[in-house]
């Protein structure tokens, strides 16, 4: 699950950003935009544009997830918030890990494009 509470970190570190003018640029509203925070939950592409606003790859929204992956005998991954109460456990299966995956490379293949192109440009 992806944790859109990364979004506020992001703008309040990003120059002259302001959740207003993230908003603005995925034309919602801020309090559309505040509601997708605060229920943690939209749809990939939204995400994705906000990724690409705030110039950051989409797997930042992930980053807590996967740091604490443990491959367990093929079961899927077992991510532990660390606190080791069982209700912070999370399940994870294959077909996230293989989303998170994705998402990765495509991140990857995303910025070599991008160098290609600027290298073209200039």
């Amino acid at each position: 699950m992806a944790n859109l509470q990364k979004i506020r970190t992001l703008v309040a570190s990003t120059p002259g950003m302001s959740m207003e003018a993230l908003a603005a640029q995925l034309a919602i509203t801020p309090q559309a935009l505040s509601k997708l925070i605060r229920n943690n939950s939209t749809k990939i592409e939204t995400l994705e544009a906000i990724a690409r606003i705030l110039n950051v790859p989409v797997t930042v929204f992930f980053e807590d997830v996967s740091s604490s992956v443990n491959v367990a005998s093929g079961s899927g991954i077992n991510l532990d918030a660390g606190s080791g109460n069982r209700w912070n456990q999370v399940n994870v299966g294959g077909e996230t890990a293989r989303f998170l995956s994705l998402l990765e490379e495509k991140d990857r293949q995303m910025n070599r494009l991008i160098s290609v192109i600027e290298k073209m440009q200039g």
